[in-house]
């Protein structure tokens, strides 16, 4: 018998005594009740042992489950922390690419508009490529080896860029 057994056993024993009359007190058997109590102060011990056997693993696995809850949560910390700074990496990267394309888009417009010559099919690009490589075009283009940039009639029309940078 359990010790929850035994009480109930002791609580019935005592309700189903016989009463005194006028009072509250009722006839028990004395022998029957000392067994009963015996064998809860028998039992009780190793009850109350398992008990707290429990309730001290029951406080290893709370401990356990803070620790692994906080381990998690540290993690998870992390991990934002990570996260967040990826992001900003990447908007700040997207708009260094969204600056630096504009200004590519700028300076080609520009250097588009640099080269369109003044009269059509009259241009003259200065490179670092020599100007004996350079195509000739008749009546805009001097021939190199005869004529120099400065001695051409200031009637023909020049577009001159650089492209140095």
């Amino acid at each position: 018998m359990n010790v929850h057994d035994q009480l109930s056993q002791l609580a019935a024993t005592v309700r189903g005594a016989k009463t005194m009359p006028m009072s509250g007190s009722c006839l028990v058997n004395r022998a029957e009740m000392l067994e009963v109590l015996e064998r809860l102060c028998d039992e009780l011990p190793r009850s109350l042992a398992h008990a707290d056997a429990l309730l001290s693993g029951r406080d290893a696995v709370l401990a356990a489950g803070r620790e692994q809850a906080e381990s998690l949560l540290e993690g998870a910390r992390a991990e934002r922390e990570q996260l967040i700074e990826h992001s900003e990496v990447l908007v700040a990267a997207r708009a260094r690419a969204a600056t630096v394309t504009a200004a590519a888009q700028a300076e080609s417009t520009r250097l588009h508009a640099d080269r369109r010559p003044s009269r059509p099919g009259c241009m003259l690009t200065l490179t670092t490529t020599s100007r004996a490589s350079l195509p000739s075009r008749p009546g805009c283009w001097p021939t190199p080896t005869t004529t120099s940039i400065a001695s051409l009639p200031s009637s023909r029309c020049f577009s001159v860029s650089s492209d140095r940078r």
